[in-house]
């Protein structure tokens, strides 16, 4: 396909730890990616908080688009944006900002969240979703709350600056900070007067892959992007991802695993009733929903076991193998032991429901210690976590499972335990960065 017509949308996935770009041409596939480490870590200001500064987020965004191609760039047609969901970042303009609390925070004690879900009754508020931070921060630090006139995600706030507007939040990064009405698509008035947080400080809600303004940021515009494109309003990543790699919602399972773990399906309307601990149900595109189990480890379960001989090796003193070595024997080993004897639970930093879980090993006898089995059976409770959380009968006529993220590409071990406990045949998406991709094709969309 010629240049001239190739590039119809960018796309921008702000991450916990990278930003990265991508552009796709008029049938929807990539043509051109990049991605930045951000490095915005901050030290903490207060006890188990998880902050980042904006301003790197933003150096990192501008380095990403500056390495694409300008003559791609230049040919594109609209923007759409995506990032890292529950976070919030209070501010005033571009370079007025506090410190973003991302979704890792966990400055609200237990106590504290109990009494936050009766003041609401939401009870479905968790450590790091956005209202819970904003609550904390109007009874332990209200001073902060009135410096600023908005709260909003850090991709909303990135959407909002290239348009030079307030900042504009859609449902599925609305939903994910909780007090949201999920059948009505809109703040939970109730809720949000109960919460003590100004009410101003919340985003309006429009519709997903609602157009946010044309793009007038002169940064943005001197890396080659036309001026006065459309640019959506941000979407959350999860939504964003699934857009991208779920072909046919009726028939695909979703799962992925990079640092955590995801195991999503496409529901035609909101469950009614209780549903178990750990299933998360957001609001997807086209008045759908989507059913999501969430673990805090996924990927970061087996990285574990690496770090775990690392650091034995060098308290003997013996250099370790090479990573990649490393990795991929560990990976070996379990697949030859698929049948571990060993019960592992890989909840070694809590779930977002059960904050206090901890992980184990157990049925350890003299002799089967080993790492194949205990490779095998970390992975295997990866896998059959996320599987536990979900409702059976959301995966009821399901055909196939989608597998993407860098923890099940890299692990054959994890896609011999999907397909073995999830009962389906998994398809691999080779997608890069699929996050921004999905953010592209809404915004291609919406063309």
């Amino acid at each position: 396909m010629s240049l001239e017509t190739s590039a119809t949308s960018l796309g921008i996935d702000v991450g916990t730890s990278k930003v990265a770009a991508v552009i796709l041409d008029a049938d929807g596939q990539s043509v051109a990616h990049a991605s930045r480490p951000t490095n915005a870590g901050l030290r903490s200001r207060f006890s188990n908080s998880a902050e980042q500064d904006p301003q790197l987020i933003f150096s990192a965004l501008w380095s990403c688009l500056d390495s694409l191609p300008r003559e791609l760039k230049q040919r594109t047609r609209s923007v759409g944006i995506t990032g890292q969901m529950h976070g919030v970042l209070l501010w005033n303009s571009e370079t007025d900002t506090a410190p973003l609390a991302t979704w890792q925070d966990q400055r609200s004690t237990a106590e504290e969240l109990i009494r936050f879900r009766h003041r609401t009754t939401d009870i479905s508020l968790q450590h790091g979703f956005g209202a819970v931070t904003l609550m904390w921060l109007a009874e332990h630090q209200p001073e902060i709350l009135k410096q600023y006139r908005h709260a909003s995600t850090i991709h909303d706030f990135i959407a909002a600056c290239l348009c030079k507007s307030a900042p504009i939040t859609d449902p599925s990064d609305a939903a994910s900070w909780g007090i949201f009405d999920l059948r009505k698509l809109s703040w939970d008035d109730a809720a949000l007067a109960r919460s003590e947080v100004p009410a101003s400080l919340f985003p309006r809600v429009l519709p997903m892959g609602t157009v946010l303004g044309p793009l007038k940021h002169q940064r943005a515009i001197s890396c080659g992007l036309p001026v006065g494109i459309p640019v959506l309003n941000a979407v959350g990543d999860n939504q964003a991802s699934l857009f991208a790699t779920i072909e046919h919602s009726s028939n695909d399972v979703a799962l992925t695993l990079g640092t955590g773990g995801q195991l999503s399906v496409v529901l035609s309307s909101l469950p009614r009733g209780n549903l178990p601990s750990g299933i998360d149900i957001r609001p997807y595109i086209d008045g759908k929903y989507i059913a999501v189990a969430a673990s805090l480890c996924g990927g970061k379960s087996f990285a574990w076991i690496r770090e775990t001989i690392r650091n034995w090796c060098a308290d003997l003193g013996v250099t370790p193998p090479e990573d990649a070595v490393l990795y991929k024997r560990l990976n070996d080993l379990g697949l030859e032991h698929l049948d571990s004897p060993l019960a592992a639970t890989t909840s070694f930093i809590g779930e977002r429901h059960a904050p206090d879980r901890r992980g184990s090993i157990s049925n350890i006898d003299l002799s089967n210690f080993t790492l194949g089995n205990l490779s095998a059976a970390i992975v295997r409770d990866i896998i059959n976590n996320l599987y536990s959380m979900m409702p059976r009968e959301f995966l009821s006529n399901k055909k196939r499972v989608v597998g993407s993220g860098n923890g099940l590409r890299q692990l054959p071990l994890a896609q011999r335990w999907a397909e073995k406990i999830i009962g389906l045949p998994l398809h691999l998406i080779s997608l890069e960065e699929e996050a921004a991709v999905g953010a592209a094709r809404l915004a291609q969309r919406a063309l």
